[in-house]
Order: C-alpha cells, then sequence, then structure tokens
C-alpha cells in the first residue's frame, strides 16, 4: 500500500526542480522535507518586501522624487519600518551562515547595498526611457505586485501517461498600461527581481522562467483578470540586484517578445513532458515499494550547484563519497516508508520531530566538516606539503634497510670487549658492515642486520661503550622498518614521494566538487590513509637526523586529522540513526 504524493499543482520552481535533480525533487516535493530558511534566501524576501510595499502604495509616484539626500532615497521610510520588523531573524541568520557575500563586511552593508542596486537600477530605466519605453513610471501605468495566475490542463482518464493539472506562477511584478490598445487589449511587461548577481550561467533557465509567466498571463487566469481584462505581453525583463560595481545595464536580462512564439510548444515540452516523467517515476515507485527495499527512482544528478543544495547532507551521491559507503541505507530506508506515507507531516508529532533533531543534526554536522576542513586543515596542509617539499629537495632519501644499515654501524664501531670471542666476532662483523651494503642485497641484508643486533643483544654482559637503552630504541623502530620493508609496493619507493601526492589530494579537493579532480572518491577512507602515512613517515624520521621541526608538523596535522575523522564518524552515526525513526 502506498500513499505517495500526487501531482494536482505544477510550477516552473518545481518541473524545474525535477529536471535539475530527481533527488532533490523527492526530497523536497515527495518527502516534502521541510528546510530552515537560510540567511540568502530570507536576504531576498526582504528585499522584495520593501520594493513592494512602497510599490503598493496608491501615491508612489508622487513618493519617487522624495527622500534624494537620504542613503536609500525614496525607499529609506519603508526600508526602516521593516528593518526593525525583521533584523533580529536576519542578524542570527547571517551569524549561523558560513558562506555571506565576501564583498559586504555586515549584513546591513549587504541589504542596503541591493537597496540601493535597484534604486540605480529604476534611475536608469527612467532616463533610457527610449530603450525601455514599456517600464517608464508614470500616470499611465498601474503596477500589480505578487500577482498569482494558474491554467488548468485537462485530459481523459483514460490517458495513462498524464493526469489533469494545474500550473501556478507567483509574478513579482506587471507593469499594466492602464488604456487597453487598439484591440481592447492591456499591454503589461512582466518584471523578475532577482538578488544574485548577474551571470550568463543558467540564463536560458531564468528566461524560460519569464516565457512560462508570459503564457500564464495571457492564456491563464487571476481572480481579476478572469472578469475585467484581457492582458497581452509586450517582454519580459529579469532584475539583478547583487553585486558591486557593476554597470546597471548589464543588471537587466531582456526577454523580447518575439521569444513568446511558439509558447503551446515550451509549454507542453516543459510541462506535459516533465509531469509525464514524474507520474512514470511515481507509478515505479509504488511498484519498487518492498519491505527492506532502499531504493530509489529518484536519481542524483550532480552539478555545480549542489554545494548549495539544502539536502546534500543526506544525499547518497555525496555521502556515498564522504564516509563509509553503507551509512545512508538506514536513512534511505526512512526516507522511503516517509514518500510512501505521503510525506514527513503524517509522522506522528514525536517521531517528526526525531526525524528532524536528525535532518538538521547532518545539515550542522556536514557544516562543521567542511568550515574546519577551509578554515583551519586546510591552511596547514598546504604548508606541510610546502615543507615535504622544501625537506625531500634537501634531504639525501634512504631506503629504509639503508638508514637501519647505517645506524648498526655506529653500534658496532663503539662495540668493544675483553672477551676475545665476542671482539672477533665484533671485529669480523665491522668489516663486513665497512663493505658497500649494496653487495648485501642478494644475500638479504636484513640478514646482517638480523646478525649486528643479535651479537649486540645476546652479549649485552660481556660488550662495553654502548647505551643500550638507546639501542633497544633502534631496535624497535628497526622493527617497524622492517615491516614496512616487507611490502613490496613500497620496498623502493621514496618516503616523501607518496606523502606528498597524497597532501596534494587535500590541497586540491573541495567538497561537493561534482568534477572531483583532486582524485578523492571517498574522503574519510583518504583522511585515515593520509593518518596511517604520517604515522609511517613519522617512524622513518625517527632514524634520520634534524628532524624536530617536520616531527612538530608531522603532529599537529595528525591531531587535525584526527578531530576531521571524528566530526565524520559523529556524522556517519547520526545518519545510521535514522533507522530509529517509526513511521
Amino acid at each position: 500500500m502506498s500513499n505517495i504524493t500526487d501531482f494536482k499543482t505544477l510550477s516552473f520552481s518545481k518541473a524545474s526542480s525535477f529536471n535539475d535533480c530527481e533527488k532533490k525533487f523527492s526530497f523536497s516535493y515527495i518527502e516534502k522535507v521541510r528546510t530552515k530558511s537560510g540567511i540568502h534566501a530570507a536576504v531576498g524576501t526582504f528585499v522584495h518586501e520593501v520594493i513592494e510595499d512602497f510599490f503598493n502604495q496608491k501615491n508612489f509616484l508622487d513618493l519617487l522624487v522624495l527622500n534624494d539626500d537620504k542613503e536609500l532615497g525614496y525607499l529609506t521610510e519603508i526600508y526602516e519600518r521593516n528593518w526593525k520588523k525583521h533584523s533580529s531573524m536576519l542578524t542570527k541568520l547571517y551569524e549561523e551562515e558560513p558562506r555571506t557575500p565576501e564583498e559586504f563586511t555586515s549584513l546591513e552593508e549587504w541589504v542596503k547595498t541591493l537597496i540601493k542596486n535597484y534604486i540605480e537600477l529604476e534611475h536608469y530605466l527612467q532616463i533610457n526611457k527610449d530603450k525601455y519605453p514599456d517600464l517608464l513610471l508614470d500616470s499611465s501605468i498601474s503596477i500589480l505586485n505578487e500577482k498569482r495566475f494558474t491554467k488548468n490542463f485537462e485530459y481523459e482518464e483514460s490517458n495513462d501517461k498524464l493526469e489533469s493539472f494545474e500550473l501556478q506562477g507567483y509574478i513579482d511584478r506587471l507593469v499594466l498600461k492602464n488604456e487597453p490598445n487598439e484591440n481592447n487589449q492591456f499591454s503589461c511587461s512582466i518584471v523578475d527581481i532577482k538578488t544574485a548577481k548577474p551571470s550568463g550561467y543558467g540564463n536560458n533557465d531564468k528566461k524560460d522562467q519569464i516565457k512560462t509567466y508570459q503564457f500564464l498571463v495571457t492564456k491563464g487566469s487571476d481572480k481579476k483578470s478572469q472578469e475585467t481584462k484581457s492582458f497581452v505581453v509586450t517582454n519580459g525583463y529579469l532584475f539583478f540586484l547583487g553585486g558591486k560595481d557593476i554597470e546597471v545595464e548589464k543588471r537587466i536580462l531582456k526577454v523580447d517578445k518575439n521569444q513568446f512564439h511558439q509558447i503551446d510548444d515550451f509549454i507542453k515540452h516543459k510541462f506535459e513532458k516533465t509531469l509525464e516523467n514524474i507520474l512514470t517515476k511515481r507509478r515505479f515507485d509504488i511498484e519498487m515499494n518492498s519491505p527492506g527495499s532502499t531504493s530509489s527512482p529518484w536519481k542524483t544528478k550532480p552539478q555545480i550547484l549542489c554545494g548549495w543544495c539544502d539536502y546534500k547532507s543526506v544525499c547518497d551521491e555525496w555521502v556515498n563519497k564522504i564516509v563509509d559507503n553503507d551509512v545512508m541505507r538506514p536513512a534511505n530506508e526512512t526516507f522511503k516508508r516517509v514518500r510512501h506515507i505521503g510525506g514527513i507531516n503524517k509522522l506522528k508529532t514525536l517521531q517528526k520531530n526525531k526525524f528532524y533533531r536528525l535532518f538538521y543534526n547532518s545539515q550542522n554536522l556536514i557544516t562543521q566538516i567542511v568550515s574546519y576542513y577551509e578554515d583551519e586543515f586546510k591552511p596547514d596542509i598546504i604548508l606541510f606539503g610546502e615543507l615535504l617539499k622544501n625537506v625531500s629537495s634537501s634531504t639525501v632519501v634512504e631506503q629504509g634497510h639503508q638508514i637501519v644499515f647505517n645506524e648498526l654501524k655506529k653500534y658496532i664501531k663503539l662495540a668493544r670487549s675483553e672477551d676475545e670471542n665476542v671482539a672477533l666476532e665484533i671485529k669480523n662483523l665491522m668489516l663486513l658492515l665497512l663493505k658497500d651494503e649494496d653487495k648485501f642485497i642478494n644475500e638479504n641484508v636484513w640478514t646482517v642486520i638480523t646478525d649486528g643486533i643479535n651479537l649486540l643483544n645476546n652479549n649485552r654482559e660481556k660488550i662495553q661503550n654502548v647505551n643500550f637503552d638507546e639501542f633497544n630504541e633502534f631496535v624497535l623502530n628497526s622493527r617497524e622498518v622492517w615491516k614496512k620493508s616487507q611490502s613490496e609496493a613500497n620496498y623502493n619507493k621514496d618516503p616523501f614521494e607518496e606523502l606528498i601526492l597524497l597532501v596534494k589530494k587535500f590541497e586540491e579537493y573541495k567538497f561537493f566538487n561534482f568534477k572531483f579532480k583532486s582524485g578523492i572518491r571517498n574522503f574519510k577512507k583518504e583522511l585515515n590513509r593520509l593518518i596511517v602515512e604520517i604515522e609511517n613517515f613519522y617512524n622513518y624520521l625517527k632514524l634520520q637526523e634534524d628532524t624536530h621541526n617536520i616531527n612538530l608538523r608531522n603532529k599537529e596535522i595528525t591531531t587535525k586529522c584526527l578531530k576531521l575523522d571524528k566530526l565524520l564518524n559523529k556524522y556517519a552515526n547520526n545518519l545510521k540513526n535514522f533507522e530509529n525513526v517509526k513511521t
């Protein structure tokens, strides 16, 4: 039995969400997982509210020229009133958000800059009225803010691919001519205001949003237009308010009326085809709904915007690349059950609270991991990499057996004994060790080293001049080097080389980077490998001289690795705890 959500309404954002990433669509519209409002969205809402409140005033044309001497001009009074209401909430979100625009030193500077950019843009439109005549603010126009338009699509019940649905859209602004044209139609222009920077990325998608609004305005209806007005859209515009020192003209993206041709074909492809695909996935999901299964037909689509996704902390596409591959299974099982009961709101209050506690914990933990990695770990790993390169270029690298071999020579040279037999064994071994040690490779150099160690160990009471406390430590280190030398892959490798290559991977790594240029496929596994390699390198350095500084750096980096690993384990355990949510 499945009560998975049906789809009686579609919007541009909902259709785009499905086409951008099915998994995100599932989280948002099928599991219906609520995300906390971030500062970027909250600032956008605040700026929209300030602008809309101003133009909702009947006498806004008279007020446009007032307060020119104030910082925010004619929007000053509206801004100050709204700021008093929302500043504490905005400040809290701002302080919690690690990724705020770098060009602004404070929240208020950010918000005020967006509003000033809007004023500058509006002023530019008025002095370039020949270029933008449909946006001229005068007594011949009315402004309609935040209007909802809908259009119903009906299909026969026998249609096994599509179901009847309502297409809806909320339009920031319509600049409407007060007098009808010769065809008794009211001309209007659509304006959508964005608080992001102007960018070429995704412009086609932004234009498609305007085209969708044009269809809804001309072929759909709202309560008033259904009774009294027939609209024709002249042009559409997107205003971009983000950033500093950007030419005003670059903040305006125009969607010419010529691009509204063949709008029915566009709507059919954008919405009817998308709904058909959604319904196919929905039916498949119902068929796959069996006990113990965690499979989902809603697939991930890694892309450049993944780092901004509110659901990335519970997306198995990324969890599998950050921690162990199996930790998402309990969460996926829970998400599947939530989908098939009709969404998160169908859970009992206690279980819903438990779910959200785990979900928000996962968000907070991944934020901590990324922040610690970027702010604390990465700067040090870059310095560590430079230190490794400098040390490796100035150090004659010896293989493990060479280091032990040369260290053993020192002890044999020091050794003296009054016992004639022991003295003869020391002399013969010394003559053997004075030869080029490469000659012993074929005869197994470790056999010669073992014989030397045993000679000193077995005759401690008969040998003078040797500090056996130091010798004991040498023997322990030698055993570690011997163990490592048994790995054929590492036998002839420069002890710096592998660690330098691994450190470089971490220098280049970026969380949620869809291109994975660093070569790290699983962050936790590579981090644990780094910990082991640093420990191996530390053991190697014990037998070298003048390595105090780099050994201190080894310990510091290891400490940070362990802290990062602890955060990763905490994150993994939190994901596993989703299995405790009951549906």
